[in-house]
């Protein structure tokens, strides 16, 4: 018996999780095909011209309808002009009038079917075409539009409008009578049913051949991007380097993979740097954690006076500042790559701010014997982060009086220039090679890395210039050669 159910239940368990995965996996198909720029291009291309089709076939419609109906009024005119001359002049009495309506009209021409009708002075009819309903409001009109006058009018028919004209005249005999041509528009609705038809099958043919084309010329034109997205597929975090074809038509398609190319290029050099910025703060961070690590293991492996003691404390705090100072400059750095540490802006006075910074750091120059100079200038206004600008000048001073051998010199100046206004930091300092002045705003980048380190530094300082400026519409340059020293200028915005 269970033998029964697990077979029973073995072969119907594939079956009940097959189907859905196969019915939802084709819905899933048909709503792609149904979103995809091939298939809303064909549609909107196929609408556009269904309805483009029907507007000038409408327009067309009415024009030759409106030409039948002037060919036909200008027939009527001139049936009735002759009709009446010849009335005139040859025919003298009721009898003789008839009968010669009856020959002159043929009761019809071409397509058209001349109706008339003949009345006395009165208003009585004497001869008709057989069913024609003559219009006795035309009578009255001429009554009393005068002899001689013609009144022209259109009224609802059967088969459409029905055309009328209608005169008075005398004949030979001068007796007094009114003449009535009526020509309905019947006649041209044979013309109208056979182009009505003829539109209506080159609609659908027309349409057909113009998708069946626009299918071919959207699968040609749109290949390009599935070929596009394919090789976009195929890019992963381990091959950033390779880049999208290029056709080389230069046409909107080659412009989008030139433009995903610069995408790439610029994901690749950020996710370069962030490998760098990883494996070099991994790195910095490591050198004070091991170092504290390696004293605290020496100080414990004996037994130590009190001043071994302090002095192995002493140390850690100073790995432990050199470590909080490091954290701190990795979090501003951070906060102003996620926009996170927004400007404070307001008017900062340059010169008071630099006078302040040149009085911190005068100590620190007088005990290396450095000539720390600074040149007046007027009070100069800019429109800034105090804090931010007063960390940017702090990192170059700092940088200048640390790298400068003793009785040495660092210059500070501004000027206000059209430019924007200039800060120049100038020592006589140790010096950058031209090879390396264009990677020293690179974050951990130093020059002398064993020195830099002695003294403190993580090669955080001028990436964090560089960001500072740059965050304030400004911008930062080195000028610099070995043994000679270096002028790093910055120029800020005016304040307008």
């Amino acid at each position: 018996m269970s033998l029964k159910k697990g077979t029973s239940f073995v072969s119907l368990s594939p079956s009940r999780k097959r189907e859905p995965r196969t019915l939802d996996s084709r819905f899933r198909g048909n709503d792609r095909k149904s979103r995809s720029i091939r298939t809303r291009l064909l549609l909107g291309y196929a609408a556009a011209l269904l309805i483009s089709m029907l507007l000038i076939s409408t327009f067309l419609y009415l024009q030759v309808r409106r030409d039948l109906v002037r060919t036909m009024k200008s027939f009527l005119h001139t049936e009735f002009s002759a009709t009446l001359d010849l009335i005139q002049n040859e025919a003298q009495d009721t009898s003789s009038m008839s009968n010669f309506l009856s020959r002159q009209t043929l009761l019809g021409k071409g397509p058209y079917r001349l109706n008339y009708a003949l009345f006395d002075e009165n208003g009585h009819v004497i001869a008709r075409t057989e069913g024609f309903s003559e219009d006795l409001e035309s009578l009255r009109v001429l009554e009393r539009a005068g002899e001689g006058e013609s009144y022209e009018r259109s009224v609802a028919g059967g088969g459409g409008k029905f055309h009328l004209i209608t005169q008075s005249f005398r004949n030979r005999a001068d007796m007094l009578y009114f003449l009535q041509f009526g020509l309905d528009e019947g006649g041209m609705a044979g013309t109208l049913v056979s182009l009505a038809g003829a539109v209506l099958i080159a609609i659908p043919v027309i349409l057909v051949l113009a998708v069946t084309g626009g299918f071919y010329l959207t699968q040609h034109l749109l290949s390009p991007i599935g070929k596009l997205s394919q090789s976009a597929r195929e890019i992963t975090i381990t091959n950033l380097d390779k880049e999208l074809p290029l056709t080389g038509s230069g046409d909107e398609l080659d412009e989008l993979a030139k433009t995903f190319n610069d995408v790439f290029r610029r994901l690749r050099e950020s996710y370069q740097r962030i490998i760098r910025f990883t494996a070099d703060a991994s790195h910095e961070l490591r050198l004070p954690i091991t170092a504290v690590k390696g004293q605290a293991e020496v100080v414990l492996s004996r037994e130590r006076s009190l001043e071994e003691y302090r002095k192995v404390l002493g140390d850690i705090i100073e790995e432990f500042n050199r470590l909080s100072r490091m954290i701190n400059q990795l979090l501003s750095l951070s906060r102003a790559d996620s926009g996170e540490a927004p400007l404070e802006l307001e008017q900062v006075d340059l010169d008071q701010l630099l006078w302040k910074l040149v009085d911190f750091y005068q100590p620190l120059a007088d005990e290396k014997e450095i000539h720390l100079a600074y040149q007046k200038s007027a009070p100069v206004l800019v429109s800034a982060d105090r804090l931010r600008l007063q960390e940017l000048f702090s990192n170059l001073l700092e940088n200048a009086v640390k790298y400068t051998h003793n009785r040495g010199s660092v210059a500070i100046s501004v000027k206000n220039e059209e430019a924007g206004v200039k800060v120049s930091v100038k020592d006589t300092g140790i010096g950058i090679p031209k090879s390396e002045q264009k990677k020293i705003f690179e974050r951990f980048y130093r020059v002398d890395k064993s020195r830099s380190r002695e003294q403190g530094g993580a090669g955080l300082g001028l990436s964090i210039a560089e960001t500072i400026a740059r965050a304030h519409r400004g911008s930062i340059s080195v000028e610099s050669e070995p043994g000679k020293g270096s002028t790093f200028t910055v120029i800020l915005p005016n304040l307008s």
